[in-house]
């Protein structure tokens, strides 16, 4: 079975260099939502989608086997 692992969010975010405020602003959302998501509340599948494409990850790169 896999998880979705949060931790994912801001180690791919650092990665290429956006914080949460240039996140937000690519995915027009307020900066608390990107620290919301990166502590496990509130992400949606739609959410998500939108998040892989800022981020230029596959869903997958966010989930591990438990």
């Amino acid at each position: 079975m896999k998880q979705f692992q949060f931790t994912k969010i801001k180690e791919f975010r650092e990665a290429i260099g956006m914080s949460q405020h240039d996140l937000g602003i690519v995915l027009s959302i307020h900066p608390q939502q990107i620290s919301a998501w990166e502590r496990g509340n509130g992400l949606t599948v739609r959410n998500l989608v939108k998040l892989c494409n800022a981020l230029g990850r596959k869903s997958d790169e966010f989930f591990t086997e438990c």
